[in-house]
């Protein structure tokens, strides 16, 4: 038996990275579509006057507004993470910058020790 008559016999290997013959793929469907997260659900809500009294009165206010209400009450009443949560939806998260020590620019230096690498 001769050397290539060997390597005749071995099916051939597929390239690493493309698994798939052309033309065929395993999911031709492609990834199933995201179910509505919380966050959609939420904001298509946000709209809605939900049926509820509130002190014996039917309500007309929407979520947002019974929301927006239940916080500045929260905050006027003294709850510091209302009062903090109001202001950043109002004025904005505080900047918080990346400055060294000196004032200036961060500066680093980044040492790669050759005989832990592997």
């Amino acid at each position: 038996m001769k050397i290539s008559d060997k390597t005749a016999e071995k099916p051939r290997k597929k390239p690493r990275g493309k698994p798939f013959a052309k033309g065929n793929n395993a999911n031709p469907n492609g990834r199933p579509r995201k179910e509505a997260c919380i966050t959609t659900v939420l904001q298509s809500r946000m709209g809605e006057v939900p049926l509820v009294e509130i002190n014996g009165k039917v309500n007309t206010k929407t979520w947002a507004e019974l929301i927006a209400d239940s916080l500045l009450m929260n905050a006027y009443k003294g709850n510091a993470a209302a009062m903090h949560e109001l202001m950043d939806r109002i004025e904005g998260k505080v900047a918080q910058p990346v400055i060294g020590a000196d004032g200036g620019p961060m500066s680093f230096t980044l040492t790669i020790d050759k005989a832990n690498t592997q």
